[in-house]
């Protein structure tokens, strides 16, 4: 036989000391593998990230890209504009009390974005903004 036959153990570096860095390593990785099981997350931060509105957004898309628009608010900026003005003199939206209401269009926004993204039909972008 050649090669693997004439090789003696003697003439090598032992056996224990290239495997022990092996161990090592294999040992951190199950210990990694068990905490992230364990825990289910990498880093859970102190605080929730903050949240921001993306309402202002809406006049930037409703003029620059309206295909962005009709995806947020599931109509066309010219739709938006005809409820807009067909809904603004509602006694509904006529407040009497302390508390200010929102600004019909961002009322109107909010419904449609909510009416239009109702269970699975979010979009991966929707969810990444």
């Amino acid at each position: 036989m050649t090669g693997i036959s004439n090789f003696s153990s003697d003439d090598s570096v032992s056996s224990d000391d290239s495997v022990l860095p092996y161990d090592r390593l294999q040992d951190t990785i199950d210990a990694l593998r068990d905490e992230v099981k364990r825990a289910r997350v990498l880093h859970k931060p102190n605080e929730p990230p903050p949240r921001a509105p993306q309402l202002h957004m809406l006049i930037h898309h409703e003029e620059h890209r309206s295909h962005l628009f009709r995806q947020k608010l599931r109509v066309s900026p010219e739709i938006f504009d005809d409820i807009l003005d067909y809904i603004s003199d509602h006694p509904i939206f006529q407040s009497k009390s302390n508390n200010p209401q929102l600004p019909i269009s961002i009322q109107l926004a909010i419904f449609l974005n909510r009416a239009g993204h109702y269970g699975n039909a979010i979009t991966l972008e929707d969810v990444a903004q």
